[in-house]
């Protein structure tokens, strides 16, 4: 004999929602080294801010970060610039916790040698390369 089920709520619909909810339970991360840290960690192509710029004295470094910026949002890559008076260590933090991949640190040595040091959040790497090479 044969048992029919009829469900009774169906959800014929697939909308934005459901894709948006799916996308920030799967980029939740919780530490395990402390569970009061939450992070997102997006995928770069989807990440909302795909770059934070973070002077370390932003009085002497301003002309350098306005054109950083400049070039990566002539490239389409939506990117926010940090001149908080936090310590740099918080600000990648601030980084971490809303999801943004990539950080450009200009400090210092990047008025001396045109070099900034580009950090990838998920990994924590972090090198040195040329201000002309962070567009590219």
């Amino acid at each position: 004999r044969e048992i029919q089920i009829t469900p009774s709520v169906i959800e014929p619909l697939f909308g934005m929602v459901q894709v948006l909810y799916s996308l920030l339970e799967h980029s939740f991360y919780q530490q395990e080294s402390d569970e009061q840290r939450c992070v997102m960690r997006f995928n770069p192509q989807v990440a909302p801010n795909k770059c934070t710029i973070l002077p370390i004295s932003s009085d002497k470094v301003n002309a350098m970060v306005e054109d950083i910026a400049a070039e990566l949002m002539d490239s389409n890559l939506s990117t926010r610039v940090d001149k908080s008076i936090a310590s740099l260590g918080r600000c990648y933090e601030l980084a971490d916790e809303v999801g943004v991949p990539f950080a450009v640190t200009v400090g210092f040595d990047s008025l001396k040698d045109n070099t900034v040091a580009l950090w990838e959040c998920d990994s924590t790497v972090q090198i040195r390369l040329s201000e002309r090479d962070v567009t590219n």
